[in-house]
């Protein structure tokens, strides 16, 4: 059961208008008390919102800060990678090209020298050409040596041929009033060594014959 009613009826609720009635000066005094109060404090509550808005003020400047600042951060650490890996393949992209440029450099350099090499025993320098004439010119130098040499052989002939026939004819002019005996084989001739056994002898005869 509920709690029940009191009985008093319409005089308790008299008195109770009664007892408001004496105290709203009281409630008068006690409102211009607090708003003397609040009037008191406006400065100091003023200041202290102003200083809770500073702080959070600056909470929510220095988190935004921090958030674009990791942002940028963040941009510029994915700007300088993507630069950074564009310089390597551009570095990785020149090197093969100089790699590539040297291997077909070095291609061409063979395929040139190949070529002139070619050419230059096709045109130039015809190497069995050049081996038939150097062959040909040794034959003609041993056929030229040989000739040479028999020439040489028979003007050495010839010179003795024709010393000997001038030393002849000197010996017979010298000789040709020059007459004694004959040697015998028991007095020798005048010409004859008397103590040797071996007559003198000019062009293959002995002298006494020339005489």
């Amino acid at each position: 059961a509920g709690r029940a009613a009191p009985r008093c009826g319409g005089r308790c609720g008299m008195a109770h208008f009664l007892r408001l009635g004496e105290r709203l000066g009281e409630v008068t005094e006690q409102y211009f008390a607090l708003t003397q109060e609040a009037s008191d404090n406006l400065l100091r509550e003023v200041a202290a919102v102003t200083r809770l808005q500073s702080v959070y003020r600056g909470y929510r400047v220095r988190k935004q800060w921090r958030k674009i600042r990791n942002g940028a951060v963040l941009i510029q650490r994915c700007v300088r990678g993507l630069l950074a890996r564009a310089r390597t393949r551009a570095m990785r992209l020149q090197r093969r090209l100089r790699l590539h440029a040297f291997f077909f450099d070095h291609c061409a350099v063979v395929v040139q020298k190949v070529f002139r090499g070619w050419r230059s025993r096709k045109h130039l320098h015809f190497f069995e050409g050049r081996k038939r004439y150097l062959q040909m010119v040794e034959t003609r130098g041993a056929h030229t040596t040989d000739w040479l040499r028999s020439m040489h052989e028979r003007k050495l002939e010839e010179a003795k041929i024709e010393e000997e026939q001038n030393m002849r004819r000197e010996f017979e002019g010298l000789v040709a009033n020059l007459h004694h005996l004959a040697s015998t084989q028991t007095i020798p001739g005048v010409y004859n060594p008397p103590y040797s056994g071996i007559l003198p002898s000019a062009f293959d005869k002995p002298i006494e014959r020339h005489l």
